[in-house]
């Protein structure tokens, strides 16, 4: 987890000027050796107030224990200048007892041209095959409509069309399984996937619901793994319509 914190201008005018939004990187399955690493997590906004101001809420926190002992001579790391990147390692990171499953949610565009597909179902298929042992993956592919592909089954494939959100997506659907299984059972869905088959009107543009996919691609990592870390993956060809 990447904090660009000193970065930041202090001043609210400055920050009106920034070219550049100021964001958090999160990177699950890459590590940068020349950032200094900490063992402890980084420090939250809350509303107790005291020692430290937010410069998002503007609200005084207390520090917290492991912070008592900052002078002048003692700064955190947060403070030095030098870093305008902190990584922060969490506890149970660093010595998981049981370490929670990747998730890996692929969003594709039907409605890109056939040698453009092509390209992607011949990137994804070893894509997945690299993919470690302890994580899961899903797929949803999306057109005119969106369609919520439910893995594990070989011979008999199964896809949930709908347009718009639901209000819940059960676990056991079976939208999200581990990696052994889809290197088996959802590569064939893969070289199956195929154009939109929606008529597109001359002079238009091809009807696109990617944000109705995204949407329901975040319901469905809320409903079946709530409070735990996953990644979107969308492949878009176009824009939104």
């Amino acid at each position: 987890m990447n904090w660009h914190e000193n970065a930041l201008e202090r001043a609210a005018g400055h920050q009106a000027r920034l070219k550049q939004l100021f964001g958090t990187c999160v990177r699950h399955l890459s590590s940068d050796q020349s950032l200094p690493k900490h063992a402890r997590s980084p420090i939250f906004s809350t509303t107790l107030p005291n020692l430290w101001i937010c410069p998002f809420c503007f609200q005084r926190n207390q520090f917290p224990p492991h912070y008592t002992t900052i002078s002048d001579n003692n700064l955190p790391a947060e403070l030095f200048t030098e870093y305008t990147t902190i990584e922060y390692e969490e506890p149970q990171m660093i010595s998981p007892s049981s370490p929670s499953p990747m998730i890996f949610m692929f969003v594709v565009d039907a409605c890109m041209i056939e040698e453009e597909i092509a390209f992607l179902k011949s990137a994804l298929s070893p894509a997945i095959e690299l993919l470690p042992d302890n994580s899961s993956v899903g797929l949803i592919t999306s057109g005119t409509l969106v369609h919520v592909h439910e893995l594990g089954y070989g011979e008999i494939p199964k896809i949930y069309i709908f347009k718009g959100s639901k209000d819940q997506l059960l676990e056991q659907m079976g939208f999200l399984v581990s990696v052994p299984a889809p290197r088996m059972a959802s590569l064939p869905v893969l070289e199956e996937l195929q154009k939109d088959p929606w008529l597109v009107p001359t002079h238009q543009r091809a009807s696109r619901c990617t944000s109705t996919a995204l949407s329901v691609a975040t319901c469905l990592l809320g409903a079946c793994v709530p409070g735990s870390g996953a990644r979107i993956m969308a492949f878009i060809g176009g824009p939104s319509t």
